[in-house]
């Protein structure tokens, strides 16, 4: 899938030309730290682990207005029963926002890997789509319900802390 994005330029100041996307999808706030907590289920094969993922990232860069185009994913730990506290993300993925619906939006999640004590057990350099669903005053929630190579699926129901928000 490729991406468009349309830009428009500004007047000329200061000898420098300024540049702001236009129709592009955000996040919002921009530079900020961010937990995605809640029930997730790697599945690989025939065996399957349901645990509680805490997701950190980052939103990315502030583009004008306070929002960005993505982010970063810092790392990923895992709590429950099992072998769950073994099940960990790699930091270095990234994200996009790809549509805004006024109510959330979805995004493309890139270089996913899943580790099951230090041993790479689901990678994939994406797309790997995700949807964000806006809750007004309280935390956003994002949802992954996505096939991972190799031979993986991996469900989870995050909140975000802060609130982070997918704009047009």
């Amino acid at each position: 899938m490729k991406r468009l994005t349309l830009v428009c330029i500004g007047a000329l100041a200061a000898g420098s030309m300024a540049a702001t996307p236009a129709l592009a999808q955000h996040i919002s706030p921009a530079n900020t730290n961010f937990d995605a907590i809640g029930p997730a289920q790697l599945t690989k094969g025939a065996t399957s682990l349901s645990c509680t993922l805490t997701l950190s990232g980052t939103t990315g860069p502030d583009v004008g207005g306070g929002v960005a185009d993505g982010g970063t994913i810092t790392g990923g730990t895992n709590t429950g029963p099992g072998n769950c506290p073994l099940l960990t993300v790699d930091g270095g993925a990234t994200f996009e926002i790809d549509t805004s619906t006024g109510t959330g939006g979805t995004g493309s999640l890139y270089n996913l890997v899943v580790r099951l004590a230090g041993t790479p057990v689901c990678s994939d350099a994406g797309p790997l789509p995700f949807t964000v669903i806006n809750n007004g005053s309280g935390p956003s929630t994002i949802q992954f319900n996505s096939p991972v190579d190799p031979d993986c699926v991996v469900l989870a129901n995050l909140s975000t802390t802060p609130d982070i928000n997918v704009v047009p």
